[in-house]
């Protein structure tokens, strides 16, 4: 045999010893997707590192988000929520409440009359009566009259006085206190602090007044010292009535009877003021709020 060459030598002891050393284990068996592509360099999810996951939140934490959510509104951005404004009621002047807070025209009645209120005031502007004093003055109207010729009264306009006017002595003052004011198919009121008796000594609570100039232009004056009943009492007049001797009727001002405040018209009164309100109605003195049929 031919003598090896000391580096061929080499090599081959170097083979040998690579050749015939023992495994740790069994061979592994060839997997069947050998060679195939990992699912896990298309998936990098897969592989549990390289993305960062949300944190799953516990049951209580979900169940409190979801409350949270429910109590707030949804918002628009940059845009405040409507706020109602907090206003505090108007507070309503004397003036103010003789028109909106006396009484109305009862529902159902054929006719309602309006009534121009004129009161007098003071340097302070403290009215001579009030609300309640005219409401009783009102109300004693309505109902008497509601029954007597289906008709009732409102109030639709009001305007102060001024001082000058409170105390009406002469027949020249009852003129000029209301023919600056008059107007046709109104019944003008007006409410002084005192109205003289101009035939005797003494003051009066009320009168229906005809201006001397012209006796188509009349109006009513009530004095501070009225009674409940003496408006109910002016309108008869205003109404055509007399005053009479009627038991028991408000147009009757002699002693004995019932107390004014449980009186009322008697039947041919109504009957009388049945007739002078047609009349009013068709020469246009007074004008229905609605329409008559009478």
């Amino acid at each position: 045999m031919a003598r090896l060459t000391p580096v061929v030598a080499l090599l081959l002891g170097l083979m040998f010893v690579s050749s015939c050393s023992s495994p740790a284990g069994p061979p592994a068996a060839a997997s069947p997707l050998a060679g195939a592509q990992s699912p896990s360099a298309e998936n990098p999810a897969s592989l549990g590192h390289g993305i960062q996951k949300a944190p799953i939140p516990s049951a209580a934490v979900a169940v409190a988000a979801s409350e949270q959510a429910n109590k707030e509104p949804n918002k628009e951005p940059n845009k405040e929520p409507n706020k109602a404004p907090n206003k505090e009621p108007k507070p309503v002047s004397e003036i103010e409440a003789l028109l909106i807070q006396t009484p109305r025209c009862a529902e159902g009645s054929l006719d309602c009359f309006g009534i121009h209120l004129h009161i007098v005031g003071d340097e302070a502007g403290e009215l001579v009566r009030d609300l309640a004093w005219v409401s009783e003055q009102l109300a004693g109207a309505q109902d008497r009259f509601t029954t007597s010729i289906d008709a009732t009264f409102e109030i639709v306009a009001v305007d102060a006085l001024e001082g000058d006017k409170r105390e009406i002595v002469s027949r020249l003052d009852r003129d000029r206190l209301g023919r600056p004011h008059f107007s046709r198919g109104l019944i003008h009121v007006f409410v002084v602090g005192s109205l003289a008796n101009v035939d005797d000594p003494g003051e009066i609570r009320g009168v229906h007044w005809r201006d001397r100039s012209n006796t188509a232009r009349r109006w009513v004056i009530l004095s501070s010292i009225a009674g409940a009943m003496t408006l109910t009492h002016e309108l008869g007049h205003f109404f055509s009535l007399p005053h009479s001797r009627y038991e028991n009727s408000l147009m009757n001002k002699r002693p004995g009877g019932l107390p004014f405040s449980e009186r009322g018209f008697h039947p041919r009164e109504a009957q009388r003021m049945r007739r002078a309100k047609k009349t009013m109605l068709k020469d246009g003195s007074l004008k229905a709020r609605t329409s008559s049929s009478d």
